[in-house]
């Protein structure tokens, strides 16, 4: 690996040890070691002395970003549990209906309140009309976000949600804030789910909506869901890297691996964050597939290694919570499967002879399976005490048409919106 594989590796071990080894309170005693270290490595002028003490320069400043997030918007946050007060916040999302609850994502930004995210529960129908953009003014009661379901959990913390209130009386939409226009993605998205609703029916829309957004609102009611859950292909309507991939390998497929295609994916990819609302599993999926497609336009060679290594600094860097997130951990950790040790099962697979597009295909697809689920199979063990067995067969039998549905799905949506214009001139009528 180069250097920069070396220090991103060090940087992000760095975080990964302060979320789930190293004590808060310690953070800044750990990262003053590791500097000293990295002064006595840097002194003793020995081989490797410069790299060594880069890397623990650079896992003492992901310990003090972790130390500086903490104390910036955890222990704030964490300060508003258990007190109800009349708050104002922008929206961020278009809330999520579900049976006996309504879902809303916001910023907190009036007085006496720390500036974080934070998201609100209305049982009662208290939430007035909103959109992302929105400054609403409303009493909540806070809970703590660092338990759920009377258990402590990171699950808010590593999708950078760190508050947790209940509405307890009717709001106020009192406008709409500056800055409303940097949440186009949100209202590209609704675009796009309006276009799936319209195109397909009902119980292939919820699929589609699953697969191509990621919104699994609908889907988790399905028979489908528990199908795919069983049968361990469920992590294909998560939207996440895995989509990203589909929709590179579709385009490259059809311009061919060359710098061209490489700008025009590269576009494209961040149209498609876009489109899927910025959420931070595609923003992470897009980030991830840019540093691959980078190398290409600058006529050097990709190394992965250092690519999924320095995407994953930048993404600890600017959000150190998401270090517990389970779909960053299965994400990174079926792609780095899939560059470490799936090439060496295709090259087996592969080798004597001539081989027909068919095998080839079959042979990327086992092999991709088998990296991905060697990586990902010990933290799905540990994160939800299962390992889908069946997982790579299932993969290799499915995986083809995922991606026909996913790419086909896009097509669909796109035709459907155009073909209005040309009958009718008017592209949204039916949304």
């Amino acid at each position: 690996m180069r250097k920069l594989a070396y220090i991103s590796t060090a940087f992000a071990g760095a975080i990964f040890a302060a979320h789930y080894v190293i004590p808060s309170g310690w953070l800044l005693v750990f990262a003053a070691i590791f500097a000293a270290a990295a002064l006595i490595s840097l002194l003793t002028k020995r081989p490797r002395s410069e790299i060594t003490a880069l890397m623990l320069l650079f896992a003492a400043l992901g310990l003090v970003c972790c130390r500086v997030q903490y104390l910036r918007t955890i222990v704030p946050a964490e300060a508003l549990a258990g007190r109800e007060m009349t708050v104002e916040a922008r929206v961020t999302d278009f809330p999520t209906e579900y049976d006996d609850c309504t879902a809303l994502d916001v910023k907190l930004c009036g007085a006496g309140t720390p500036h974080v995210a934070a998201r609100i529960y209305d049982y009662g129908g208290c939430l007035p009309p909103a959109e992302p953009g929105d400054i609403l003014r409303l009493p909540v009661k806070f809970t703590s976000a660092s338990h759920r379901y009377g258990e402590k959990s990171d699950a808010m913390f590593s999708r950078n949600i760190f508050a947790v209130g209940y509405a307890k009386g009717p709001g106020e939409n009192i406008g709409v804030g500056s800055g409303a226009w940097l949440y186009f993605p949100q209202y590209a998205a609704r675009a796009v789910k309006n276009a799936v609703s319209a195109a397909f029916p009902a119980d292939a829309a919820a699929f589609e909506k699953a697969l191509l957004m990621g919104d699994k609102t609908e889907f988790y009611d399905s028979a489908q869901y528990v199908n795919m859950r069983t049968s361990g292909l469920i992590h294909v309507v998560a939207v996440s890297g895995l989509h990203v991939a589909f929709l590179v390998g579709f385009l490259q497929l059809i311009m061919g691996r060359n710098r061209r295609s490489s700008l025009i994916c590269l576009v494209l990819v961040w149209l498609f964050v876009i489109m899927t609302g910025g959420a931070p599993s595609t923003v992470r999926a897009g980030f991830m597939q840019s540093m691959l497609l980078i190398a290409p336009l600058f006529g050097r060679e990709n190394d992965g290694a250092t690519s999924l290594t320095f995407a994953l600094a930048v993404i600890l860097l600017i959000s150190p919570a998401e270090a517990g997130s389970a779909a960053l951990q299965l994400s990174f950790g079926a792609m780095g499967g899939i560059m470490l040790i799936s090439p060496a099962i295709y090259s087996r697979m592969t080798a004597g002879g001539k081989n027909g597009r068919l095998k080839n295909y079959a042979a990327g697809v086992v092999s991709s399976s088998l990296g991905a689920v060697l990586f990902t199979a010990p933290l799905l063990a540990l994160r939800f005490g299962y390992v889908p067995i069946l997982g790579p067969l299932v993969n290799l039998l499915c995986l083809w048409a995922v991606t026909a549905c996913f790419c086909g799905g896009f097509i669909a949506c796109a035709a459907w919106a155009l073909w209005p214009v040309v009958t009718t001139g008017s592209p949204m009528a039916s949304a």
